[in-house]
């Protein structure tokens, strides 16, 4: 975020410096977001056991 606010400073001030600064942070930060978001669908589900759970379905008849 500080990124995004540094760039807009820049921009607003038409400094030359806070741009040649945030804009790269910036881009790096666009990039991690993507992979974790690309990621994502990596992630391993591993259900878990709820012994209490089949023991009422058991129990139940069902």
């Amino acid at each position: 975020m500080a990124s995004i606010a540094g760039f807009v400073v820049g921009l607003l001030g038409d400094w030359a410096a806070p741009r040649r600064i945030f804009t790269p942070l910036m881009g790096t930060g666009l990039i991690i977001g993507l992979a974790v978001y690309a990621a994502r669908p990596l992630e391993v589900h591993v259900p878990v056991l709820n012994p209490m759970g089949a023991a009422r379905i058991g129990a139940a008849g069902k």
